[in-house]
């Protein structure tokens, strides 16, 4: 059986004048957005109050996948060669849970 939780998937493109919008208005356990854009030197200042953070971040332009995970919801990480296989495996696994937003 599958947890009851709720996940938003959100291509954000550009998380960087989106942010305050989001904290503002997140309603769901996990938070996934792709097309942040951002670098890695970046992530430590795009964090959501009670949410932890998991995230694949690239150097070249575009691109990127982050997921927020309500801190309350146990979770561990695994390693995943590219975030399109993590995505895939989210999307395979859990998509009746998924609320599309554009």
């Amino acid at each position: 059986m599958k947890p009851n939780i709720t996940i938003e998937f959100i291509n954000i493109q550009s998380v960087r004048k989106k942010m305050d919008e989001l904290q503002c208005t997140i309603d769901c356990d996990i938070l996934v957005l792709v097309e942040t854009w951002l670098y890695n030197n970046e992530i430590a200042l795009y964090n959501i109050a009670e949410y932890s953070g998991i995230y694949s971040c690239r150097d070249s332009k575009g691109g990127r996948l982050e997921i927020y995970i309500k801190k309350s919801i146990k979770f561990s990480t695994l390693k995943c060669s590219s975030s399109d296989k993590l995505l895939n495996w989210l999307l395979n696994h859990y998509t009746k849970y998924l609320m599309f937003n554009q």
